[in-house]
């Protein structure tokens, strides 16, 4: 497995919710946790703070990494599974399609992690 490091950090968070179309934005926070293969994901949203537990599997014929984790907001739990890509410069940008795990005829919901750069251009 991949060390975690490369997406540790502060994104802009973008989301949609499933269903409602309810449109947010945050910043979250990945963090590597004590064991070498464990990320954290958190924000505050509208609906208050999210947080997941990533893990990293390899998804088709060209292994591309997926990032897959579950949270709860306003009391329902849901399933994110993303894919990232670094960008020119090595940055991560992740994006995740999102489904409630009680209401899945809602549709899918949207996350899109964007890296927050500090310092002047």
């Amino acid at each position: 497995m991949e060390d975690f490091g490369v997406v540790a950090g502060e994104y802009d968070l973008i989301g949609k919710a499933p269903g409602a179309g309810k449109l947010f934005s945050a910043t979250a926070t990945f963090v590597v946790r004590s064991k070498p293969d464990a990320l954290t994901v958190k924000w505050r949203g509208p609906d208050g703070v999210s947080t997941g537990t990533v893990v990293l599997s390899l998804c088709g014929p060209d292994d591309m990494d997926l990032l897959e984790f579950s949270f709860e907001s306003r009391g329902e739990k849901f399933d994110a599974g993303c894919l990232r890509r670094g960008d020119m410069d090595n940055y991560q940008l992740i994006t995740c399609r999102v489904r409630s795990k009680l209401r899945p005829e809602t549709g899918e919901g949207l996350l899109a992690f964007f890296p927050r750069h500090r310092g002047g251009a």
